[in-house]
């Protein structure tokens, strides 16, 4: 019992010594009166210059905490009198009592007005290169466990009114991360760490706002690093930019290797419209909440794949978007699983609901050469054939449900040297439907017209051929569509044709034979029964957009003077046979 009391009188007195040697430091020393020494040992540890401007605080109870005003950190020889960090105010504390049992308890850690300049010269030539080499050659922290270093937690991290600016210099672009604000949970313990951080992101040329762009950018997750591992997981991933909203799940496997793993899911997309006010340098705002509508495309100019970041891409899994809108296509409920490694980015199967239809493909890009080569293999099911025109062309000349396959290679750096290096193989089947602006019933009444020389026909209908089925198959060379069995079926025409359509102007150059298979009872086919069984060449130019219907009135002709020249042979034939058949009768006595 004597024991006991003595170890109880001896804490009491060494908690009451601790305690006075704490409030004998508060009130006997004054930080500020050690700027100065801080202020040089900086110097001597960094090379750079430290200056504090306000007053720096120390306060006791019930943390011992400390406050810093006004700190400016100056940038490395070379880089100019530009602070490389500025900080208005700084603070953070620590419990007394845990670090007797090796354990630092730190409040939370409060930023409010943090400046940090970033430059970059080159790949070893920046402004900040001599921190991280610092922290580098400090002792691994394996070494440090070894030797007993304290644990440490720390209550939660809070950054207000932060800007974050880098400068390449070598590519002459400024990034600013503007409104900085991050919330960052308990760090220490085993479970996961909510962080939250959103600020306006902003990119140009010089950093001139006549030539950047704005996005807000809102990212929340728990993020959980298990000791010991090279791992990071991100869960309850909330993302908010540019109009685009993405929930789910990610991890960073390996941190050496940056090898991504996700399972995403994301609302309404609009890349057109993304797109073009990256091209414009508009100001995009985006919250979670806001989808821009959809309006014209401006004229696209070539867009640069990123081939450096895509040889290093390391990422497995799959994205999920509610819809997407692409090339002024609306893509519903789709699914894309990504696999990346090794210089190779696979996506697919990609599954998506389209214009009524659905549509399932494969897209695989290869950038391990000097020249990123693409293979694309799509099909399409019961899409509805004119909102799909209208999407690529911007015409809706052809309707009805159409069923088509794609399979198609190209090789380029940017999405146009794509698009024109394409080769490959496409068919197609359009049923129950129509081409609008074009009317062969009355193509052929004008031809025959033009024939007998008599007055050209009144059109008495719209501008449409109705038909059963439009089937053809080609091949791609060089974004040029080659095909040499185009047929299309009514009930009372037969079409077959070839020419070529060039995918980017929508040039069109085909000749086709128009066959009347029987004569309508009334209305467009009346008068053309001279035409029945003939064979009407007509020539199909202009553009999808624009098509010009033009009858081979030559080729017409002659094939009309072969018809009757092979009439009156026929009938020459036909008179010579009978009168031979009438010798024979006379010489046999029949």
């Amino acid at each position: 019992m004597g024991a006991l009391k003595i170890a109880a009188i001896t804490a009491a007195a060494l908690v009451a010594l601790v305690l006075a040697g704490v409030l004998a430091v508060l009130l006997l020393v004054n930080p500020n009166d050690y700027r100065g020494d801080i202020e040089r040992l900086a110097v001597q540890k960094t090379g750079r210059s430290l200056q504090i401007g306000g007053r720096i605080e120390l306060k006791f109870f019930p943390w011992l905490a400390v406050a810093v005003n006004d700190v400016k950190l100056g940038n490395p020889p070379g880089f100019g009198p530009e602070p490389f960090l500025t900080v208005q105010r700084a603070s953070v504390g620590v419990k007394l009592l845990p670090i007797l049992r090796k354990r630092f308890e730190v409040s939370r850690v409060a930023v409010d007005g943090l400046t940090l300049n970033l430059v970059s010269r080159g790949p070893s030539n920046n402004n900040w290169k001599d921190l991280v080499e610092a922290k580098s050659q400090r002792r691994p922290a394996a070494d440090r466990r070894a030797v007993g270093a304290p644990q440490a937690t720390i209550a939660g991290v809070e950054v207000r009114n932060a800007t974050l600016v880098y400068r390449d210099a070598t590519q002459k672009g400024v990034t600013t991360l503007s409104g900085l604000q991050a919330h960052i949970g308990s760090v220490g313990g085993t479970a996961p760490v909510p962080v939250a951080v959103e600020f306006d992101y902003r990119a140009g040329n010089g950093g001139h706002e006549f030539n950047s762009t704005v996005s807000h950018i809102a990212v929340a997750a728990d993020v959980e690093v298990p000791d010991g591992s090279r791992r990071v997981r991100l869960s309850k991933l909330d993302v908010a930019v540019a109009g685009i909203h993405v929930r789910g799940v990610a991890a960073v496997d390996d941190l050496d290797k940056m090898a991504l793993s996700f399972d995403l899911m994301a609302d309404a997309m609009d890349l057109d419209r993304l797109m073009a006010s990256a091209d414009s340098g508009a100001i995009a705002t985006a919250r979670p909440s806001q989808v821009p509508a959809v309006g014209p495309l401006p004229n696209k100019r070539p867009t640069q794949l990123p081939i450096e970041a895509l040889r290093k891409l390391d990422a497995h899994g799959t994205v999920r978007i509610q819809s997407v809108t692409v090339e002024r296509m609306v893509l519903t409920g789709v699914t894309v699983p990504v696999a990346a490694a090794d210089g190779r980015v696979h996506l697919g199967p990609v599954r998506a609901g389209l214009f009524g239809g659905h549509s399932e493909g494969d897209i695989l890009l290869d950038v391990r050469s000097a020249e990123a080569q693409m293979s694309l293999n799509d099909h399409i099911k019961d899409v509805d054939n004119s909102a799909l025109l209208n999407a690529l062309s911007g015409t809706r000349r052809i309707v009805g449900r159409a069923d088509a396959n794609l399979a198609v290679t190209g090789v380029g750096n940017t999405d146009t040297a794509l698009f024109h290096s394409l080769t490959g193989k496409l068919d197609f089947t359009v049923r129950n439907g129509a081409i609008e602006g074009v009317d062969l019933w009355y193509e052929l009444r004008r031809a025959q017209a033009l024939l007998k020389r008599e007055p050209l026909p009144v059109r008495t209908a719209s501008e449409r051929t109705v038909f059963d089925t439009l089937r053809a198959t080609g091949t791609i060379d060089k974004g040029i569509l080659h095909n040499d069995d185009l047929r299309l079926e009514t009930d009372y025409l037969k079409v077959r044709g070839k020419g070529t359509l060039e995918l980017d102007t929508q040039a069109i150059d085909y000749h086709v034979v128009v066959e009347i298979d029987k004569i309508p009872p009334a209305g467009a086919g009346a008068g053309l029964a001279d035409l029945k069984a003939a064979e009407i060449p007509v020539f199909l130019t202009g553009s999808l957009k624009s098509p010009q219907v033009r009858p081979d009135l030559e080729a017409l002709a002659q094939g009309k003077v072969r018809q009757e020249v092979n009439e009156k042979l026929q009938g020459k034939k036909d008179e010579l046979k009978k009168k031979l058949g009438d010798k024979l009768m006379d010489l046999f006595g029949h």
